[in-house]
């Protein structure tokens, strides 16, 4: 089955690309090519499944010019309930690989959003492969090969960046018998980041897992420039263990060890003491030198906006009072005149007795 879109492809409120074989021929391969794709809530898949009887599931194989976006419990699947391989699972994104959120199903767990290999039967699980420039995983996101009695599937990421967080992970696990062996995880790319940080609840923790509970575990390989995590030791977000003692898988970190000690200066263990550099005038000093704001104004008010200020009127009278005139003689003939007014002084402001 081919799909081509030339913008973008949408499926939500459960809509599905599948192909399903009940009988004993194969399940149709799906290839889907298109700008951008989103997924949106659990019914949302792309998915090929193949029945107990099919001879295999054709597998799914998604192209997307830009951006990829998994919500809400949405999946891209291939599936196998018999004696046959469950087909590959084949992603490339040009720009970005979003894988985010889960879904709760009537019967109450919980179904992540993702890109997932599943062999229930006793056929063998295929290969999932994620090619994109940036992959994110997060809220409970998941890449999943899983088998129930076969041995794993491979999962290998191509990312120049590629980040899980809050329950985001990568698992290639199996619940066989002692003769199965879970998947190898191969993380290829420039910078690996995992922030071991709780996701929703019922959720695994952030990390990446090749685990197995009666065979061998997977190998975990990190081929990436830089490798960062938050967790108290690595064992903790890669993890290729087993239930049984001495079948644990091989966890190898090729990301080249960063020394910062050359680069950090360790800080003195003595505060600096700030005293002598705050200016002396802030201080608190008797009352005298302590900085006040002052308003002084000329005590009257204008007549009128345009007319001038007048002066109080005790500023108007002579400084002594005329003695009174006993004869016309003693009259003087000129008036004397009125002592100078002293002009009242305009609004001042003060500030540190200045």
């Amino acid at each position: 089955m081919n799909v081509n879109v030339a913008g973008d492809l949408v499926l939500v409120n459960g809509g599905q690309i599948s192909s399903r074989s009940g009988g004993k021929g194969p399940a149709g391969k799906i290839m889907v090519h298109t700008g951008n794709l989103l997924l949106d809530g659990e019914l949302s898949v792309i998915s090929s499944n193949a029945g107990a009887d099919s001879s295999s599931a054709g597998g799914v194989e998604a192209t997307v010019d830009d951006t990829l976006t998994l919500l809400n419990g949405s999946k891209i699947s291939a599936t196998s309930f018999g004696a046959g391989p469950s087909g590959d699972v084949t992603v490339h994104a040009g720009r970005a690989i979003n894988i985010l959120g889960v879904s709760l199903t009537p019967e109450g767990s919980v179904a992540p959003s993702g890109l997932f290999i599943d062999a229930h039967g006793t056929g063998q699980a295929g290969n999932l492969t994620v090619t994109t420039s940036t992959l994110s995983l997060a809220d409970g996101g998941v890449i999943d090969a899983r088998s129930e009695h076969s041995s794993g599937g491979n999962i290998g990421v191509h990312a120049d960046h590629t980040l899980l967080q809050s329950g985001g992970k990568i698992s290639a696990s199996v619940y066989g018998d002692p003769q199965t062996q879970g998947g190898d995880v191969i993380m290829n790319g420039d910078t690996l980041v995992i922030l071991a940080s709780p996701g929703p609840a019922n959720t695994p923790p952030t990390g990446i897992t090749a685990r197995a509970t009666q065979g061998r575990g997977g190998n975990i390989i990190i081929n990436t420039d830089v490798f960062l995590h938050n967790a108290p030791s690595v064992d903790e977000v890669l993890n290729a263990s087993s239930e049984v003692l001495g079948n644990d898988g091989a966890v190898e970190v090729n990301a080249p060890d960063i020394d910062l000690s050359g680069s950090l200066t360790n800080l003195k263990s003595a505060y600096l003491d700030v005293a002598h550099h705050v200016n002396p005038r802030c201080f608190v000093g008797d009352r005298d030198e302590r900085s006040h704001f002052l308003i002084h104004d000329r005590g009257a008010l204008p007549p009128g906006p345009d007319e001038a200020i007048p002066a109080p009127v005790s500023r108007c009278l002579p400084a002594e009072p005329l003695a009174l005139a006993s004869s016309a003689a003693d009259v003087p003939t000129e008036r004397p005149s009125p002592a100078p007014v002293a002009q009242p002084p305009a609004a001042v402001l003060g500030f540190n007795n200045r």
